[in-house]
């Protein structure tokens, strides 16, 4: 049984900081700005600045996913509130095809499954997966060690 886990390695308090500043920023800018002209206008800028604000500090920095192989399957369990961590993808070692390093060509054709703790696109895997008759992608980011794991299953 191997299991690790993806997260962001920012400092939480730090981005949470800056997250508030740039949304105090824009709305500041939009108000100052664009509210003169358009007071609808302003307001809808400010709102979706502050959802997509929230959304990527709570997908990136407050979710972690961990990776498991155990009895010969593969495992994502997301894990952003510890006392109900959510699994998220299940296959039999056999089901994987395609285990690379992440091209986008590999994608076409596939739904994809992005389950990376960080957002840069530095040590990004994937492979591909067929689930009830659905074709999957998968994007991970997994350590040196699940990377040996996995080519010696598929290779």
């Amino acid at each position: 049984m191997h299991k690790e886990i993806s997260k962001s390695k920012y400092n939480s308090a730090l981005t949470l900081l800056v997250t508030i500043a740039l949304i105090f920023l824009v709305m500041t800018l939009s108000n100052k700005f664009i509210y003169p002209h358009s007071a609808m206008l302003a307001d809808t800028v400010n709102m979706l600045f502050f959802g997509f604000a929230v959304y990527f500090f709570m997908r990136f920095q407050v979710n972690a996913f961990e990776y498991c192989i155990e009895n010969n399957s593969f495992s994502v369990t997301r894990l952003g509130n510890r006392n109900n961590p959510q699994l998220l993808l299940s296959v039999t070692m056999l089901d994987i095809e395609n285990f690379g390093k992440y091209d986008k060509a590999k994608c076409r054709g596939t739904t994809v499954l992005n389950y990376c703790g960080e957002a840069k696109k530095s040590n990004r895997y994937l492979f591909n997966a067929t689930i009830n008759e659905k074709r999957y992608t998968v994007v991970f980011q997994p350590s040196e060690v699940l990377i040996k794991m996995i080519n010696e299953v598929t290779a």
